[in-house]
C-alpha cells in the first residue's frame, strides 16, 4: 500500500527538500515587505504604514489556517479549483502592487 504523498514529495528526503526551499523563500521575503513598505511611506507616516503592514500581516497568519481549512475540506477533490482560489488572492495583490508601483515610479526610479 502506498503511503500518502504531500504536494509532490513521494518521500520523506523530498518533503525536507521543500521545506527547505518553502522557508527560504519566506526568509528572503518577509524583510523585503517591510523594505517596500518604508519606501512607499511618506517620511511623517512611516510608523503608521509599518503598523499597518504589520497587522495585515498578523491578519493573514491568523486567518489563513481557517480558510485554508475550508477551501481544502470543500475542494480537496477538485485540485484545479482549489488552487484556481489559492491563486485569486496572489492576483489581486500582485495587480495592486503594479498600480502602486506605477504611482510611485518617480520615488522607486530616482
Amino acid at each position: 500500500m502506498k503511503e500518502k504523498e504531500i504536494g509532490f514529495a513521494e518521500d520523506f528526503k523530498n518533503f525536507i527538500l521543500s521545506v527547505i526551499i518553502f522557508t527560504s523563500g519566506e526568509m528572503l521575503a518577509l524583510p523585503l515587505i517591510t523594505t517596500i513598505t518604508t519606501i512607499f511611506a511618506k517620511k511623517e507616516k512611516k510608523s503608521l504604514y509599518l503598523g499597518f503592514q504589520g497587522l495585515a500581516e498578523g491578519l493573514g497568519w491568523a486567518s489563513a489556517p481557517v480558510f485554508g481549512g475550508i477551501v481544502l475540506d470543500n475542494f480537496i477533490k477538485n485540485p484545479i479549483s482549489m488552487w484556481g482560489i489559492i491563486t485569486i488572492p496572489g492576483i489581486l495583490t500582485f495587480l495592486i502592487f503594479l498600480k502602486c508601483v506605477k504611482i510611485n515610479e518617480k520615488k522607486f526610479f530616482k
